[in-house]
């Protein structure tokens, strides 16, 4: 019987290139640069027949599990979805974190690291994007 996409991921050949990934990326996310979440190593596009650990290097990412989140929900709608066009910002201190999610020229989403998702006004990114863009 063949093996599910999550039975494939706990294989030790997975385990390995996924360390490799992490390992490569300094082990943080290279969306939001957070490395205090789990770390998940994203499959930026997938190749019929070829198992998770297949990949060459430029084909998979380090994300932080929110960042992880917000492509995978990103890419819904998105026939030609690419990470490469994504942006994203973050904001950490003591006891939160802040991430604000764009893609392309779409309306950028706000979220938190405790599961909030806030849509902002076209204005109100542009000024968020703004004060990030100098902090």
């Amino acid at each position: 019987m063949a093996k599910s996409y999550s039975d494939k991921l706990k294989d030790p050949r997975w385990q390995k290139r996924r360390a490799e990934i992490c390992q490569r990326d300094e082990w943080k996310c290279k969306l939001c640069g957070d490395n205090y979440e789990t770390l998940h190593v994203h499959h930026k596009r997938y190749i019929k027949g070829n198992e998770p650990w297949e990949y060459e290097d430029d084909d998979l990412v380090t994300l932080c599990e929110s960042c992880h989140g917000l492509v995978e929900q990103g890419k819904k709608g998105i026939a030609d979805y690419d990470i490469n066009k994504a942006q994203s910002h973050c904001i950490i201190n003591d006891d939160t974190a802040i991430t604000i999610f764009r893609y392309e020229d779409r309306v950028p989403v706000i979220f938190t690291k405790r599961g909030t998702f806030v849509a902002l006004s076209r204005n109100d990114a542009k000024r968020v994007f703004e004060i990030l863009k100098n902090h």
